[in-house]
């Protein structure tokens, strides 16, 4: 009878371990998970806070018949560049495209490189632009988006 209950014993200790393994590994899985979401909502979160520092509201655009250019001007009247990941320009009831465009400092003519600088006037220049209503969108790097319809 004693060996009997010195097996029932190691039966139970081997299965307590194989169990207790189990739920460690269980539970270790589930903390990288759970710490990879954390850090979604983290990364989601902060780029919320970027898409605040970040304020562009339309100002003026005009339009040249004789050279076919559209021109518009955008403020940001955020602390913080906004860095253009994609521009749309497309006449009203059509398909969004991406067009070629200059983009400039309104105030001093300076070129610039794919962003908005802070509290700075901006203007865009779009070449063989035919007279119409558009659609201007803008979406930033931080996935801020901006869309002001232009014409009359």
């Amino acid at each position: 009878m004693d060996r009997r209950g010195v097996s029932d014993l190691i039966a139970v200790l081997v299965t307590t371990f194989i169990v207790f393994g189990f739920s460690t590994f269980y539970m270790i899985s589930s903390v990288r998970g759970t710490e990879l979401q954390t850090w979604g909502i983290v990364d989601a979160v902060r780029a919320g806070e970027r898409r605040q520092n970040q304020l562009l509201s339309y100002v003026y655009h005009g339009e040249n018949a004789v050279t076919n250019t559209l021109r518009v001007y955008v403020f940001n009247y955020g602390s913080e560049s906004a860095e253009i990941d994609r521009l749309y320009l497309h006449a009203i009831g059509t398909q969004p495209a991406t067009r070629s465009y200059y983009l400039h400092n309104a105030i001093t003519g300076e070129v610039l490189e794919n962003a908005v600088p802070p509290k700075t006037l901006v203007r865009f220049t779009f070449p063989d632009v035919a007279p119409d209503n558009y659609w201007f969108t803008l979406v930033t790097r931080w996935r801020a988006v901006y869309s002001w319809r232009l014409g009359t």
